[in-house]
């Protein structure tokens, strides 16, 4: 844990992993022992899949994965999806069916298909998803090694297209730790800031993280 870096982000996190509860109370007890202001929140990322769609019938086990017991739940495709967009919009659907809105983690991994924006635009507007980009996609390539900056600018490119039709509904880092995928949500922020006004920036890094925690609309 980056006790700097987590001073300098200030913002809520939200404990995606496996053993959820034990881990967000490990957390909470180092940061109160390191004297860090820092809220932490249940949450999983799921991938969609029948596997998902069992655990949402289970009243004990699905309140758990939704993002801080909220109606939103996390969810990426997985590589395998057989039958491509139109399994997935089935997909989506039954999660609505269960009582949750599903927010789809990282969409500009998905748009080298052409066929893809314009889908997840119908959808939202459909009111079936909303959706969730990597702040990699939308922060300063110079944070990332040259090696990898061929694949962070691609996604750039599908997070601006996602940017300019005002499709995105919130940030978020996609961090797995502070050195090969650190957080940058303070660079992501002056960066959206920069391209797109410091209210974009606000709505989707910290308002509507916000509204997803307090069950609000987004």
């Amino acid at each position: 844990w980056d006790r700097g870096q987590a001073r300098s982000e200030g913002m809520l996190l939200s404990a995606r992993v496996h053993r959820v509860r034990e881990i967000r109370e490990t957390l909470e007890e180092e940061a109160r022992r390191q004297g860090l202001r820092i809220r932490l929140h249940d949450g999983l990322e799921c991938v969609v899949g029948q596997d998902l769609l069992d655990a949402l019938g289970d009243p004990g086990l699905a309140p758990r994965l939704a993002l801080g017991q909220s109606r939103y739940l996390l969810v990426e495709t997985p590589p395998w999806l057989a039958g491509g967009l139109s399994t997935l919009e089935v997909l989506l659907y039954e999660i609505q069916l269960a009582g949750f809105l599903p927010i789809l983690a990282h969409p500009e991994r998905l748009m080298q298909d052409h066929s893809v924006g314009p889908t997840l635009q119908k959808w939202i507007g459909r009111d079936r998803l909303r959706l969730q980009v990597n702040a990699s996609a939308l922060s300063p390539l110079s944070l990332y090694p040259k090696e990898r900056r061929g694949r962070y600018e691609t996604r750039q490119g599908h997070a601006a297209w996602l940017m300019r039709r005002e499709l995105v509904h919130i940030v978020a880092s996609d961090a797995h730790d502070p050195v090969t995928r650190p957080i940058h949500l303070e660079a992501s922020h002056a960066f959206i800031s920069g391209r797109y006004g410091p209210e974009s920036a606000d709505r989707l890094l910290k308002r509507n993280p916000a509204q997803v925690l307090s069950d609000g609309p987004l």
